[in-house]
């Protein structure tokens, strides 16, 4: 009951900021620049407490880190892990994250585009999209959107990369973050690997 009152708590913040970032936004996506916004949303009084939690059960501080942002035509390009097309290149940005509180996080996609995910353990190789992958998902949140359910260790650099299903694609989108403490989300660069 807990999870369910935090996750419609969650698709209710996850909807609302990216509707409101879009009437903000030009109608023509592929002209605009990048469209960068972190926002950490305390949700420890909006979770609702129920009688199937037990009395001595504390419910740790839960907080929401939204970061928005946009692929367009001057995103960076890339043949990303596991496509069906292995010539395909598929505009990308790379999410710098760091935590700290060492704990478990969910992670998830919101777009009207068909989002595809990954996390990387160190720094991304865009050459190299397998070295330092840690998870990857295309559809686990559904409607063609990705989420991960991830154990981050506090200091640690990891790099979420956000792509599309389909290659070459533009739009909006937008990070949610959920955990016990906000989370530090800035765009990061790929690191070119040559030896």
């Amino acid at each position: 009951m807990l999870f369910a009152s935090v996750l419609v708590v969650i698709l209710i913040v996850s909807i609302t900021i990216p509707l409101v970032l879009r009437a903000k936004e030009t109608k023509d996506v592929s002209t605009s620049t990048n469209v960068e916004t972190s926002t950490t949303i305390p949700l420890s009084t909006a979770i609702p407490l129920s009688t199937a939690i037990p009395p001595s059960t504390t419910i740790p501080p839960s907080t929401s880190t939204v970061y928005s942002s946009a692929l367009t035509l001057s995103s960076a390009l890339y043949v990303r892990a596991s496509s069906s097309w292995p010539n395909a290149r598929f505009r990308y940005q790379a999410i710098r994250a760091q935590v700290e509180t060492t704990s478990y996080y969910k992670i998830f996609s919101n777009s009207t585009m068909d989002m595809h995910g990954y996390i990387y353990n160190g720094p991304f190789y865009s050459l190299f999209p397998y070295k330092n992958l840690l998870l990857e998902d295309a559809d686990t949140a559904g409607n063609g959107q990705f989420k991960f359910d991830v154990y981050l260790v506090r200091h640690m650099q990891y790099i979420i990369v956000v792509t599309t299903y389909e290659a070459a694609m533009t739009g909006t989108y937008s990070l949610i973050v959920y955990g016990p403490s906000s989370v530090s989300l800035s765009l990061g660069k790929s690191t070119l690997f040559l030896k």
